[in-house]
């Protein structure tokens, strides 16, 4: 019989136990936060949003009601996943729950070609997870495809685009080649954790950024498109049985950055992973142009970001009383521009997406 060394026993339980209290997620320096920041706004910057028969949203076409794309990190190693939805539109029959949109992006470690003499550049997938992506027939309006230039010119030729959609017929997955993507999928130095990826996929699930064309959120002109990016804020301070931990969303039309609304988020995390209480607060207006951590000018309209409770594909999420972040207060809607508190366990009542 083998006996274990005593040394080693406790060497592994101190270790067993080092892994159970290590926090559940790790501070950020506001560097590392910009880092995973800006490899979103990179790949936004590169991607479309097409709807129904191709109509493509930055070349100016106006979808049948508002629609959002945003890409966050989807692993621990911040491979990006995109959310792309037409949102929810009350008392309009068929067109009114949302309809959903999920892909992931990957690069592949040895992009190597059957033809040896083409030079060796990355070779990316997109691909569409079925599991959570609602399936359109052909030519429905509120079919969308989600299209990602991975080569240079910011013009490709036809056919060089990875695009994947939501149609029934469509492909569930496109690989393509490119050194267009190198500044949206460099690598951050900062690592994200488990919770930390759980948290922003909850996120990207949850948050409803609508831009309005007038001023007042009970306006009745909202934008047709929202894109957003969602990423790790750089606090993560301890708190009994886990850490306060921020996160980021910049929404914007396609077509007016200038227009950005950012958030921070504060969630209790528990060792476990398990989300609590939270809050969310507009950051402060910019006050020069090229300023980061800081929301446009609000002299173009209102903008709202509601916590949404989830539903099955299908349904309405119509809740009055849902948690509301605005630009402007107003009447109609109750909502306010200082800090919101919500929680999760409230929140993701009847889901299982409460911890990882």
């Amino acid at each position: 019989m083998v006996q274990r060394s005593p040394v080693l026993f406790l060497v592994l339980a101190a270790g067993a136990a080092t892994a159970i209290a290590a926090p559940p997620t790790q501070p950020m320096s506001v560097d590392q936060v910009h880092c995973h920041a800006d490899r979103l706004q990179a790949l936004l910057d590169r991607t479309d949003l097409l709807f129904g028969d191709q109509f493509s949203i930055r070349g100016g076409a106006a979808a049948p009601k508002p629609v959002a794309l945003l890409w966050t990190d989807g692993s621990p190693a911040a491979d990006p996943v995109g959310y792309a939805y037409s949102t929810q539109w009350t008392n309009a029959g068929a067109l009114g729950p949302e309809k959903h949109l999920v892909v992931d992006l990957n690069v592949h470690e040895t992009p190597l070609g059957r033809d040896p003499s083409t030079a060796l550049v990355p070779t990316y997938t997109l691909a569409r997870d079925v599991l959570a992506s609602d399936a359109r027939q052909p030519g429905d309006v509120e079919a969308l495809t989600i299209s990602v230039n991975p080569v240079r010119t910011l013009t490709p030729p036809l056919g060089y685009r990875l695009r994947v959609g939501n149609v029934r017929t469509a492909a569930v997955a496109e690989t393509k080649r490119g050194e267009g993507l190198a500044a949206a999928l460099a690598p951050c130095d900062a690592v994200l954790s488990v919770a930390d990826v759980h948290a922003l996929r909850v996120l990207a699930s949850v948050l409803r950024p609508l831009l309005w064309i007038e001023f007042g959120s009970s306006s009745e002109s909202p934008e047709r498109a929202t894109f957003a990016v969602l990423y790790r804020g750089a606090a993560a301070d301890p708190i009994p049985g886990g850490a306060r931990t921020s996160f980021r969303l910049d929404a914007a039309p396609p077509d007016e950055p200038e227009r950005r609304l950012a958030v921070e988020l504060l969630i209790d995390i528990a060792d476990d992973g398990a989300l609590g209480a939270a809050s969310m607060r507009l950051l402060p207006p910019c006050t020069a142009a090229g300023e980061r951590d800081c929301s446009g000018p609000n002299e173009f309209g209102d903008a709202t970001l509601q916590v949404i409770h989830p539903v099955a594909a299908g349904q309405l999420w119509n809740e009055p009383e849902a948690p509301t972040l605005c630009l402007l207060p107003d009447d109609h809607l109750p909502c306010t521009s200082g800090p919101v508190a919500f929680d999760f366990a409230e929140r993701l009542r009847d889901t299982r997406w409460l911890r990882p």
